[in-house]
């Protein structure tokens, strides 16, 4: 097609007197040529600045060519409108006419001799996606800084932010060339179009984000920037977590090549590595992603809210508030007993010691006795008083309470009768509360961010830890030397008692913690992300030996068979996942 008929083309669009041949003509060019493409966008740029001065709206955009010849602006486009204004025509009028009309004459375009009083038209874009998948508070800001609420199906456009708000929330958008980016609760993701339509670019503001980028041409990359790196992908799946002074790359798949915003630092990572990446001008050196492999045996879809395995990891129980207790074979997934529950959100479960019972203790108070031969489960009620948090220990004998009024109960179950007897009580204002395995110690968070350690059988308190925050999980080994707490000030903190150490495994900038678990020798501390991953590190070292992708939108549960040759996962929609794992 010629450069004159390619423009009288743009042209007769933008002024509504296309004709359907010429509509079928212009959207084969536009469909089939980047250049076309970004001749039209440069032409639209010059109708726009010209209306500027005008005050007329003209420019329209490229979606309207997909449903056949226009006849009205488009209802849900990504074309920006400023408010409309009323100018007095004199001399600096007359002048800015007389600009305009040179910059008419100049493209050969033919326009109005009067001045319309229509919105000026601020800013026309081609859509680089749309949002896929939506959940909780999520909110699109324009380029003047508008801010609302979104909708399935919604355009995502130049230089517009998506904003993911608290727990729970979460947006999958999927650009023009079908890649993927997921964010989750806390982050914040600014679009922006490169020159000449040459690929895509997202600036990561706050929190995390995983991208799934599909095959790409080498000229049109897919580029994610922070204040601390550019990574560039062509075909790749990556996450990426921004932090207060660095950036954590990790990639499980592909290649990305990262540069530093200082310049002189490129670096290429490779599959199966991760990077930190800080704004010093300093090399960049990848590291191996943790050395554990898990692959999936079971899923089983709306199981429950708790589970736990049976003493010789051969059963699985989960609890549900309206499904009740359940108990599955690990090797194939295949249902042995079901029981009527207690109907509430579980704050813990555990088979006995025999494995011949399990115990499931509810959030408001209730606990459930099943021995799994009984076609029914004994039911008994705690104290009658509101739970800030709820927990139970391993071996399904010791259970503990926090009390919003002042308080902390630990009870002992007996596994056979169901009888449960008050053992200890700890005037404190509780936050969240925690109990050892074999419920020798329990850990106590108050609001401010004060840790206690509490012996059970004596009462007194063996350590205390301190955060900046009120820690949100929580966990404590048998002995109560380690505790594990997470703070979104802080991240994920290992405090070691016997050392008189703490450790920072995880920063609280990026993907937010939501279960914590100690597994049964205490080596290996698990942690549940919000953004579906669940990782694990070595309590003594410090190092990673797990990083899980589990498929979950968000992982509100884990634990662990005592030898860890399995794994199970509590997400979204009450789905449980059992994991065969391998841990260095």
């Amino acid at each position: 097609m010629t450069h004159d008929r390619l423009f009288e083309l743009f042209e007769a669009f933008l002024e509504n007197r296309l004709t359907p041949s010429g509509a079928d003509e212009l959207r084969a060019e536009l469909r089939s040529s980047p250049l076309v493409r970004q001749q039209y966008w440069d032409y639209v740029e010059q109708h726009a600045q010209i209306a500027d001065i005008l005050s007329e709206t003209r420019g329209r955009d490229l979606a309207l060519l997909e449903g056949g010849v226009p006849v009205a602006p488009p209802t849900e486009t990504c074309v920006l409108v400023g408010r409309a204004t009323k100018r007095r025509v004199g001399a600096w009028a007359g002048l800015a006419v007389a600009v305009a009309v040179c910059l008419a004459l100049a493209l050969g375009l033919r326009m109005k001799p009067e001045v319309d009083l229509k919105p000026t038209l601020a800013q026309v874009t081609v859509p680089l996606g749309t949002i896929d998948s939506l959940a909780g508070h999520v909110q699109l800001t324009d380029t003047a800084g508008n801010t609302d609420a979104i909708a399935l199906g919604q355009s995502i456009c130049d230089g517009q932010s998506l904003r993911v708000g608290d727990e729970q929330s979460r947006a999958e958008v999927r650009l023009s060339d079908g890649t993927q980016l997921i964010l989750n609760s806390n982050s914040v993701i600014r679009f922006a179009s490169l020159p000449a339509l040459v690929g895509t670019r997202v600036h990561l503001e706050q929190g995390a984000i995983q991208v799934q980028s599909t095959p790409r041409p080498a000229g049109r990359p897919l580029i994610v920037t922070t204040d601390h790196t550019q990574i560039t992908a062509l075909e790749s799946r990556f996450r990426l977590y921004l932090e207060k002074s660095e950036s954590l790359v990790e990639l499980e798949v592909g290649m990305v090549r990262l540069d530093s915003p200082t310049g002189g630092n490129l670096l290429e990572l490779r599959e199966g590595t991760y990077v930190v990446a800080t704004k010093e001008a300093k090399p960049m050196v990848p590291e191996s992603l943790a050395g554990g492999q898990c692959r999936l045996r079971c899923n089983l879809v709306k199981a429950g809210d708790a589970v736990a395995f049976s003493q010789d990891g051969t059963a699985l129980v989960a609890s549900h508030r309206e499904r009740g207790l359940r108990v599955w074979n690990t090797r194939d997934g295949s249902l042995r007993s079901s029981a009527a529950g207690h109907g509430q959100l579980s704050g813990g479960m555990a088979f006995s010691s025999s494995d011949d019972a399990t115990i499931a203790l509810g959030n408001g108070g209730a606990v459930a006795l099943w021995k799994i031969a009984e076609p029914r489960a004994i039911q008994t009620r705690l104290f009658d008083k509101e739970l800030r948090d709820s927990t139970i220990s391993e071996n399904g004998r010791w259970l503990a309470q926090a009390i919003r009024t002042g308080e902390v109960a630990v009870w002992e179950l007996n596994p056979e009768t169901g009888d449960s007897t008050l053992k200890q009580s700890f005037a404190i204002k509780p936050s969240r509360v925690a109990i050892s395995a074999t419920g020798s110690h329990v850990a106590v968070s108050q609001w401010g961010g004060e840790i206690r350690v509490h012996d059970v059988k004596t009462g007194r308190v063996t350590a205390q830890h301190k955060l900046k925050q009120t820690p949100t999980p929580l966990a404590v080994f048998a002995d109560g030397r380690y505790v594990a707490a997470y703070a979104n000030t802080e991240g994920l903190v290992l405090f070691d008692g016997a050392a008189n150490t703490r450790r920072t495994l995880w920063a609280g900038d990026s993907s937010r913690v939501n279960h914590l678990y100690f597994t049964a020798n205490g080596d290996v501390l698990l942690a549940g992300f919000e953004d579906g991953m669940v990782r694990g590190w070595s309590t003594e070292s410090g190092f990673a030996k797990l990083v899980l992708e589990t498929g979950h939108r968000h992982v509100n549960r884990v634990t662990a068979t005592a030898d860890l040759s399995l794994l199970a996962t509590v997400g979204d929609g009450d789905c449980i996942k059992i994991w065969e794992c391998k841990l260095p």
